[in-house]
């Protein structure tokens, strides 16, 4: 439990240091949205499969 705290929180510093070095909304949303997918695709959490 704790090792995927620790996955997800160093994804998100990932994807804050790609949104910081592309300000571009859409990078950014595209990137957010991939990262938020496959988080919850790893968690099985997934109601629709293939959503992101």
């Amino acid at each position: 439990m704790r090792r995927a705290m620790n996955h997800r929180s160093r994804q998100a510093s990932v994807a804050a240091s790609a949104m910081a070095e592309r300000p571009s909304l859409l990078t950014d949303a595209s990137v957010t949205m991939r990262a938020v997918g496959a988080d919850i695709e790893r968690s099985g959490y997934s109601p629709m499969s293939g959503g992101f």
